[in-house]
């Protein structure tokens, strides 16, 4: 971890000193990982064609609560024992915060998520995607910030300064669920200040009847990253970009209606959407089960977008039960081409107040080379994570 980023988390340790401890909590999680891959990898090397992919993650979390201050640390550790570049040790969250009437003043590294739709999160901008964990880009690596916000009666309002950027993790050839060519580590940037640069966001939401709206600003490094062909490998080029946003959410008794649209300028201009229901039958079939009915539809209008033109359809089964058993079913299919769909199954249930258990599942199809999912097209996988939690 680079001295920038460590900087930024020395003024949090003397601010411990300082402020009026009345309590500590100590929780966390660790998680074993077992994936297996059924088809072979479209990379050669002899790890990466090894069914079995095993891996180990611990997030311990610390939080100092004070009268009218809170800090919280939570330090991040994976291995992998297939694949190195999964391997990582970050910083997810090291924030102090202090509550002063209706103003919210945090500094120190955290995460902030804008969204509101399941099939993907077009306008979550803030944190940098640890893509290397988890194939749905809902891991995020820690963002160091400076972040002010105030509640009111007109609506909560929000600003952020981050002073460093971080760059996305990826597999490595040895990896699934990457490229099939090799990612350069040293990549490339537009602004001269590279990782240094000073990023800028805002955000304004309010609920106005059964809507709640949202209304945001970026102006920095750009989180996805283009890429150019050097040699053997793909260098990932961070572009400038400019995002403004609006997210919607309303609840119509068992009837949630969403919708999140974004206009980006980077390297070039982009037009995007999605929006859906999700319809919720309580007491199916005579049970304390709770089913939900999930439609969503999404527009890009950048060629190499993931999501172009589709319709993603999806099931959500909660059980309701004393373990909190749930279970996730949706479908990603493409409207322009039949034969590109990906598929995601997902459950959970805790055993005791200690373990739980999940099951994740995916599977890509595509026929077309030029396709995103294309480099995907081999890796349908089963993943057993156990989780133990303190």
């Amino acid at each position: 971890m680079r001295l920038t980023f460590i900087k930024w988390v020395i003024p949090i340790a003397v601010q411990l000193i300082c402020m009026d401890v009345m309590s500590v909590e100590l929780s966390g999680e660790s998680s074993l990982q077992q994936r297996f891959y059924n088809h072979r990898a479209n990379t050669t090397t002899e790890e990466a064609n090894k069914h079995w992919h095993t891996s180990f993650a611990i997030e311990p979390q610390l939080h100092w609560l004070g009268e009218n201050s809170t800090l919280s640390f939570v330090p991040y550790l994976r291995v992998d024992n297939v694949d190195s570049e999964r391997n990582l040790l970050d910083v997810r969250e090291f924030m102090y915060v202090h509550y002063s009437d209706n103003i919210e003043f945090k500094i120190g590294v955290g995460k902030e998520f804008w969204g509101v739709t399941e099939s993907q999160h077009l306008i979550d901008v803030i944190n940098q995607t640890d893509f290397a964990d988890a194939i749905d880009q809902e891991s995020k690596l820690g963002q160091p910030m400076l972040n002010i916000a105030t509640h009111q009666d007109y609506g909560s309002f929000s600003i952020w300064l981050l002073p460093y950027f971080r760059e996305r993790t990826f597999a490595g050839v040895d990896g699934r669920l990457g490229l099939d060519v090799p990612i350069s580590d040293e990549p490339l940037y537009e602004s001269e200040q590279k990782q240094k640069h000073l990023d800028f966001a805002a955000r304004y939401s309010h609920f106005i009847d059964e809507w709640e709206v949202g209304l945001s600003f970026f102006k920095g490094t750009n989180r996805e990253p283009y890429f150019i062909e050097q040699g053997a490998k793909l260098t990932p080029y961070y572009a400038q970009m400019t995002q403004t946003s609006v997210d919607l959410q309303a609840i119509f008794d068992d009837l949630l209606v969403k919708l999140e649209m974004r206009y980006r300028d980077s390297l070039e201009n982009q037009l995007a959407y999605i929006s859906g229901v999700e319809l919720t039958q309580t007491g199916v079939a005579n049970t304390q089960w709770n089913l939900g009915w999930i439609a969503e539809y999404s527009y890009n209008d950048t060629a190499q977008a993931l999501y172009q033109n589709d319709l993603f359809l999806g099931w959500r089964l909660a059980l309701n039960d004393f373990n909190g058993t749930e279970m996730l079913f949706g479908i990603s299919q493409d409207l322009d081409n039949s034969d590109e769909y990906s598929i995601k199954l997902e459950t959970s249930s805790r055993i005791n107040v200690h373990w739980k258990w999940q099951i994740e599942a995916w599977l890509f199809e595509t026929n077309k080379s030029d396709s995103p999912l294309y480099s995907l097209k081999q890796d349908d996988f089963l993943e057993i994570n156990i989780f133990y939690h303190f």
